[in-house]
C-alpha cells in the first residue's frame, strides 16, 4: 500500500479512477477538491514505480475516468463542475484529453458533449476510445467514439427517455475487448422509485447493435441498487458489480445468453489436483475441453485444448490464477494457486 497523491494542506482527494494494460502499466486519476477543483493523474510501470509524475489534467473538473491501451497511451475524461457552470453560465459537460505513453498531451482537450452529469471512458488495444455519459436534457445514455488522435467517429444513442416514458436512466458503465467490441450497462429506475434494473446493450467494433435491443441483467424492487460497474473478458463474459443497501454485490454472466453463471447447472464440470500446484495439473473431466488460465485481472495467460487431462503450468509465476474449463459451451471457473 502506498500514497498516490502528493499532500497539500487543505486539499481533499477523492473519486479515483484506475486503468491497467496487459503489461501491467497503470494510470490513476483523481479529483483534487480544493479551490476551483482539478483533475490530477500519475502513471506507473509494472513494478509500481512512477513513470509519469503527478500532473494536472483539467481545471474546474470532477468525476474523472481513465483508460490505458497496451502501448501505454491513455485518455482521461472528466465532468466540468458546478463552480465553473455557476460562475460561467455554462452547462456541465464531459471532456477528454489524450496522452502518449510518456504522459505528453496529444492535441487540445476534447469537448464531447454538454448537459452531462456522469460519464466513463474505455480504450481498446489500438487506442480508440469510447466515452459513455448521461445526458441531462435528453434523459438518456449516449456514447461518443474517437480515434487515438482524438478524431470523432460518431455518436450513438444507447437508450433515451423515449424508450420508456416511465423510467430514468443513469450511471453508465462500459467495457471493451481487444477488438473494439463493447458493452454498456446502466441503471434504469421508475420515477416513483418502486423498481430498479440493470440493463445492457452490446455492440461490435463498427457500433452495430448485437443481440436483443435491451438485455435486462436483473430487475428488483428498489433496495437501493446503484452505481453499476461492468468488466468483460476476452471471450465476452461479463461481471457486474453494484451497490445495494450499503453493501457491494457481484454477478457474473456468460457471453452467449447473458445468463447469470450462478443460475446455470450446479453440477461441477471438473475437478483438478494438486492445488496448490507447481508444474503439472491433472484435470478430472470426461471427453475434451478448452482450458483457459486467467490472471486475477482477467488477462489471458494460457489457453489450450486438453484431451488427456494434463495441463502443463511450468513457467507460470507464483500466485493466484483462475482456471476455466469450457466443454460444449458449458463453463466453470475455479481458483488455481501456483507455488
Amino acid at each position: 500500500e502506498f500514497l498516490v497523491n502528493s499532500y497539500v494542506a487543505g486539499h481533499k482527494y477523492w473519486t479515483p479512477s484506475i486503468s491497467m494494460n496487459r503489461s501491467g502499466e497503470f494510470v490513476i486519476a483523481w479529483d483534487d477538491f480544493y479551490g476551483d477543483h482539478s483533475i490530477s493523474a500519475k502513471k506507473y510501470d509494472t513494478l509500481g514505480i512512477v513513470q509519469v509524475a503527478e500532473f494536472s489534467a483539467g481545471a474546474y473538473a470532477e468525476k474523472p475516468s481513465v483508460s490505458i491501451d497496451n502501448y501505454g497511451n491513455f485518455v482521461i475524461t472528466w465532468i466540468t463542475n458546478n463552480l465553473l457552470t455557476q460562475s460561467g453560465g455554462v452547462t456541465p459537460s464531459i471532456n477528454a484529453v489524450v496522452y502518449n505513453s510518456n504522459g505528453i498531451q496529444q492535441g487540445n482537450s476534447i469537448s464531447i458533449s454538454g448537459n452531462v452529469y456522469s460519464g466513463k471512458v474505455k480504450m481498446d488495444n489500438k487506442g480508440n476510445f469510447i466515452a459513455v455519459y448521461t445526458h441531462q436534457i435528453d434523459e438518456g445514455i449516449f456514447a461518443s467514439i474517437f480515434t487515438l488522435a482524438g478524431i470523432a467517429q460518431g455518436q450513438i444513442t444507447i437508450c433515451n427517455h423515449n424508450d420508456n416514458l416511465t423510467h430514468n436512466q443513469a450511471s453508465p458503465s462500459i467495457a471493451i475487448d481487444k477488438d473494439g467490441n463493447f458493452v454498456v450497462a446502466w441503471l434504469d429506475y421508475k420515477w416513483n422509485g418502486s423498481l430498479r434494473s440493470f440493463n445492457l446493450r452490446r455492440y461490435n467494433f463498427n457500433t452495430t447493435l448485437l443481440g436483443k435491443q435491451y438485455q435486462t441483467l436483473f430487475q428488483k424492487n428498489n433496495n437501493g441498487q446503484e452505481n453499476p460497474s461492468i468488466v468483460m473478458n476476452y471471450k465476452g463474459d461479463i461481471e457486474l458489480v453494484y451497490g445495494q443497501g450499503g453493501d457491494v454485490f457481484l454477478k457474473r454472466y456468460t457471453d452467449k445468453y447473458i445468463t447469470p453463471i450462478e443460475n446455470q447447472t450446479a453440477i461441477s464440470l471438473f475437478n483438478f489436483y494438486p492445488n496448490p500446484a507447481k508444474s503439472i495439473v491433472t484435470i478430472d473431466f470426461q471427453g475434451s475441453a478448452t482450458v483457459t488460465i486467467l490472471d486475477l485481472s482477467g488477462h489471458l495467460i494460457k489457453e489450450e485444448s486438453v484431451e488427456k487431462n494434463i495441463l502443463n503450468i511450468e513457467g507460470l509465476k507464483s500466485g493466484i490464477y483462475m482456471i476455466e474449463v469450457d466443454q460444449d459451451g458449458k463453463k466453470e471457473i475455479k481458483k488455481l494457486v501456483v507455488e
